[in-house]
């Protein structure tokens, strides 16, 4: 585990090796599949979908992102989300500012969260489909909203 107060390694590559060894520690696969927010969705049953995009693509995403991390100074932040049998399924957080960094206690570091019991995920790879769950949780979402004047 890194020092909470020294800068994160100067590749994606470094701190996800870091990242794989404190999931292990937390028995989650070691294996990552990078994901951005737009990509997964919570059904009603708790279990996630993650839109199942190319590993390709995925890597490229988190590289561009880690390293708007690195520029921007604030730290950075790498949080499982939930796992498949095989992968976890994570995000990389950059923090917006210096406010939202210590909101967060990132401090200008590379931090780590994981929740404390695996949430089951599964792939959707049908762009259709994907579309079709992601309108039903739009639609929901405005449901709630409009029900709670938000």
């Amino acid at each position: 585990m890194p020092d909470l107060e020294s800068a994160p390694p100067s590749t994606l590559a470094e701190a996800a090796a870091i990242f794989s060894d404190y999931l292990a520690e937390n028995e989650y696969p070691t294996q990552v599949r990078w994901i951005t927010p737009a990509q997964i969705l919570q059904g009603d049953d708790g279990k996630y979908q993650v839109h199942a995009v190319s590993s390709e693509e995925a890597q490229a995403e988190a590289e561009r992102l880690y390293n708007a991390g690195l520029h921007a100074g604030f730290g950075i932040l790498l949080q499982a989300l939930c796992a498949t049998a095989n992968e976890t399924i994570a995000e990389i957080y950059i923090p917006s500012d210096e406010a939202d960094a210590k909101l967060n206690r990132i401090r200008s570091s590379l931090k780590f969260t994981c929740p404390g019991a695996i949430t089951p995920a599964s792939y959707v790879h049908d762009s259709v489909e994907w579309q079709r769950l992601k309108t039903e949780a739009d639609d929901r979402a405005k449901a709630l909203r409009a029900a709670f004047g938000f």
